[in-house]
């Protein structure tokens, strides 16, 4: 015998409370796994700490001048869009070099990526002042996707682990989708694990990082979670 649900949340978390609780045998073992989740790639990868893009009109001023991007998930393009619609100028050049995967950039003003809350980092610059007219290449790679994979972690399980560290992790997607697109996924081999306790009163999902950390997919991005119950032997 087996029950599923389907936990419905927002953002990156889904709770709900059962009444009265769900009793499980006490001479019975349960496991529970991931049979489906279903939502979107809304991984914000702009937001406070890296929305702002700094230049300078007059070269060698103190001064910097600032374009805030709005809090989103975007592709490299699309950043390149926003800011060719504020600056002005139309000496703007933004790009991905898919060989190397770096960041090319120049512009006819000077651009400040000193400051803390700037875009430079994601781009793979470093805190540095690029001056005007010349084709910059940023040190490192892009970092346009902050995460390749997402922890499905559920209250209720017991037995996995993160880095050595026991963890609540039931599943792990992989970020294979570009901003924006659906991010469906439905395990052709459903993972089960035990059930840790012989009452459930609640079910909670949250969404992380490799670290452990919770994904911001902003405050009212659905996402749905299938979970299937069921009997997996007897305890003694």
């Amino acid at each position: 015998m087996s029950t599923t649900f389907s936990i419905e949340g927002v953002g990156n978390t889904a709770s709900h409370d059962f009444y009265p609780p769900i009793e499980l045998h006490p001479g019975k073992m349960y496991v529970i796994g991931m049979v489906g989740f279903y939502g979107c790639n809304s991984i914000r990868n702009i937001h406070a700490g890296n929305d702002k893009f700094y230049y300078k009109t007059e070269s060698n001023s103190v001064y910097s001048k600032v374009i805030t991007i709005p809090h989103g998930a975007y592709e490299l393009e699309e950043i390149s869009e926003y800011i060719k619609a504020h600056i002005p100028t139309s000496r703007f050049s933004l790009r991905a070099n898919n060989n190397t995967l770096k960041c090319e950039l120049s512009c006819e003003f000077d651009i400040d990526f000193t400051q803390r809350d700037c875009i430079g980092r994601m781009l793979g610059f470093e805190s540095k002042i690029l001056d005007a007219n010349v084709l910059h290449t940023s040190a490192l790679d892009i970092q346009i996707i902050k995460h390749t994979n997402i922890h499905i972690e559920c209250n209720l399980i017991t037995g996995s682990y993160r880095n050595g560290n026991r963890a609540k992790v039931l599943y792990e997607i992989d970020v294979s989708v570009p901003p924006g697109y659906r991010l469906d996924k439905i395990p052709s081999n459903t993972q089960y694990l035990e059930v840790n306790t012989s009452r459930i009163s609640n079910i909670t999902i949250k969404l992380t990082n490799q670290k452990g950390e919770l994904i911001d997919f902003g405050e009212s991005e659905p996402f749905t979670v299938r979970l299937e119950l069921k009997e997996y032997g007897v305890t003694y």
